[in-house]
């Protein structure tokens, strides 16, 4: 068989694949948006979608092609809470800490681990838990987070040069993910959605308390400061690829956490829901929460917007 034949093949193999596990998605009751393909990113303005669902004959529609990846919208909209786990010493402690659970996926880094919600509980959404007073590669995806949806493409960006593949246009990178043929595959048991365990909040530490921090140029409290970050945020243009892009996204990370004093979990949230959006292309979760870090750890405050 021709590679145009093997392709075709595979295309086809993986669009029914994907339909087919929306489908029983629906029928349990997720609710399911659409991202940017190849990359992680809800596709418009997803913010009505974490509380009310998306029109499924939309999603339907779309995903019948092949350009097109889907996130499930985690919290109470869907009944999950997803553990996304990002190393293998993360996942290999987890073994050991929280039950099994048979609503598995493979990511481009490890595993999402799925959790039922139990009626009334509400699970917020986490960004790097910490396990006996130590941060882990873990995130708790709950309410107002979304995840990849199994049979969406990877990008596939591990198997090439972290250079070289930056330096590929959209389209090649699209082709890229397209030719690796990976996707995030359900593994484990999925024929009972139901034998999923209920997420308990007592697995990981406890959130650790806010600081209201007052900043004298301003005289407003946190929850201030955020609001002036977001709307800070939604004036500076988003970063391009081939012009600077790195740069000026560790630059916007550094307003966030040096010079607005936010938290690491609350700048990214900004960088991730105002600022990504407007990236060409988007970063993935796991680049932005780098420049968080990156900004937190070595970066320098200048001028306040």
């Amino acid at each position: 068989m021709s590679a145009e034949g093997e392709r075709s093949v595979f295309s086809s193999y993986w669009l029914r694949m994907r339909l087919e596990f929306y489908e029983m998605l629906l029928a349990h009751g997720f609710n399911v948006i659409l991202l940017m393909y190849p990359f992680k990113t809800p596709r418009g303005l997803w913010g009505s979608y974490k509380s009310t669902r998306a029109p499924a004959e939309v999603i339907r529609r779309a995903l019948s092609v092949p350009k097109k990846n889907f996130g499930i919208v985690t919290g109470r909209t869907s009944g999950f809470v997803i553990v996304d786990i990002e190393d293998l010493a993360s996942k290999e402690l987890l073994e050991q800490r929280l039950p099994a659970t048979p609503l598995r996926v493979k990511t481009g880094k490890m595993e999402h681990w799925y959790y039922q919600i139990r009626p009334g509980q509400e699970v917020p959404r986490r960004i790097r838990v910490e396990l006996d007073g130590h941060e882990i590669a873990v995130d708790q995806l709950g309410e107002g987070g979304y995840a990849v949806g199994p049979y969406s493409l990877h990008p596939a960006k591990h198997l090439m040069d972290e250079i070289e593949y930056e330096a590929l246009s959209f389209d090649e990178k699209t082709a890229w993910a397209e030719s690796c043929g990976i996707w995030y595959e359900p593994i484990g048991d999925w024929s009972d959605i139901n034998k999923a365990p209920a997420f308990d909040l007592n697995w990981f530490d406890p959130p650790k308390p806010k600081r209201v921090l007052v900043l004298s140029n301003f005289g407003s409290t946190g929850e201030e400061q955020y609001v002036r970050a977001e709307k800070y945020i939604e004036k500076v243009p988003g970063a391009v690829s081939g012009n600077k892009g790195n740069k000026s996204t560790y630059v916007v990370a550094c307003r966030l956490v040096k010079d607005f004093g936010l938290s690491e979990s609350s700048a990214f949230t900004i960088l991730r829901d105002v600022f990504n959006p407007k990236c060409q292309p988007p970063w993935s979760e796991a680049e932005l929460m780098t420049f968080i870090k990156n900004a937190s750890r070595y970066g320098k405050g200048g001028r306040r917007g």
